[in-house]
This record gives structure tokens, C-alpha cells and sequence, in this order.
């Protein structure tokens, strides 16, 4: 199996993101959102409640970063709960990961359920019902997922698409896009910019698939 291309490199991140209409800097937020919800999480709360928390907000800071933006709607696929975007064919989940911007691939810290495994592997699984008759270009090879760590205080991330779910786990990856790296951290802030929802007005869809 081929390895994952990787971008790592601004200018090759910039031209990748513009295909999702996101930004940088914009992703880097949604981390530190997701990261800095992990404090609200006592020694009174269960041991994988910092986990817990941490994909919570981030899949809150997910979904307010796309949903103003054009095509992009949330969805809720089998338990799956993620946004998606019917014209580019994209569903876009958030994953706690052990490490995220590694030589290594990144592993969820969760065990990966039927319903994502579904998503990603089943090219009959469309989320959409008009993709039935469509060319399989809008397979599992359109799931992408933004990928968070948090080890010894420093934070990075990617978004990256696997070609598979094996055993619960990320099989092997197709794409993967460096969000935060090394060299980032020590220019980022948790008062990060992110949307004010008090500040907006927009319509929430949600996608089910029947």
C-alpha cells in the first residue's frame, strides 16, 4: 500500500484548505478549543473524562467554524456526528488522536464503532441518497478527519483522511495535512480566533441518512 502524501509545507496547506474553504488558522482554533476544554475535567470526574471533554468542544468548534460557511451542514450518520458538504462529497469528523504531525500515523485514543468503520469502509454506505447513482469517486476516500493531540503540554494536529478502519483503529492514510506543528505551538494562544455565536445568524441543518 502506498504511503500517505503529506502536507507540511504553508503554501501546499493554504492550496488544500482552499478546497474545504477553511483556513489555518481557523483549524488551529478548533484545537485549542478542543484542548482547552480537557481542564474543566476535575479528579472528581472519570479518568476519561478530559478525552470526553476534549471531543465535545472541539466537535462544537468544528461544526461552528463550517456551518456559516457555503455547502457545509452538520450531520448525524448512524451515531456518527460530524459536518459534511453534499457538493464536494466531504464528511469531516473530529478525532482525539496519540499523536497528530508525526512520522508515525496517528491513532485514535478511542476505539473506532461500526458506525464510522461503516462510513469509511463501505463504498455502498453513502450518506447521501442521490450518490447511489453517482461514480464511485465519492467513496470512503472522501472521510476526512481532524486529528487532535495533547502530550506534555504541547498541542498539534492534522487533517487527514484514512483509507480504511481496521480493528477499530486508522488503517492506512490517503492524505494527511499538517495543521499544527512543532513550530507552531509557541505562536498560539487558547484565546485563539473563533466565531462569536452570540454575534451570528444562520440556519443549522442537520443530514440524516434514512
Amino acid at each position: 500500500m502506498n504511503s500517505a502524501t503529506v502536507f507540511q509545507e504553508q503554501d501546499e496547506i493554504n492550496n488544500k484548505l482552499f478546497d474545504f474553504d477553511v483556513t489555518i488558522r481557523e483549524l488551529q482554533g478548533i484545537a485549542l478549543e478542543a484542548v482547552s476544554a480537557r481542564n474543566e475535567a476535575t479528579i472528581l470526574h472519570s479518568a476519561s473524562a478530559p478525552g470526553t471533554y476534549s471531543y465535545h468542544a472541539g466537535l462544537a468548534a468544528l461544526r461552528l467554524i463550517f456551518v456559516s460557511k457555503h455547502g457545509w451542514e452538520m450531520t448525524r450518520h448512524n451515531g456518527v456526528e460530524g459536518i459534511s458538504n453534499k457538493n464536494l462529497g466531504v464528511v469531516l469528523l473530529f478525532q482525539n488522536v496519540d499523536v497528530a504531525c508525526s512520522m508515525k500515523d496517528p491513532c485514535p485514543i478511542s476505539s473506532k464503532g461500526s458506525g464510522i468503520a461503516g462510513l469509511v469502509n463501505n463504498p455502498a454506505g453513502y450518506l447521501w441518497s442521490y450518490m447511489e447513482d453517482e461514480d464511485k469517486a465519492r467513496e470512503n476516500t472522501h472521510v476526512w478527519f481532524y486529528c487532535v493531540s495533547f502530550n506534555d503540554g504541547i498541542v498539534k494536529a492534522e487533517l487527514s483522511k484514512p483509507r480504511a478502519i481496521k480493528n477499530g483503529s486508522f488503517g492506512t492514510f490517503d492524505e494527511r495535512i499538517f495543521i499544527i506543528q512543532d513550530d507552531d505551538w509557541s505562536d498560539l494562544s487558547v484565546k485563539s480566533d473563533k466565531p462569536d455565536t452570540d454575534d451570528q445568524d444562520f440556519d443549522i441543518q442537520i443530514s440524516k441518512k434514512a
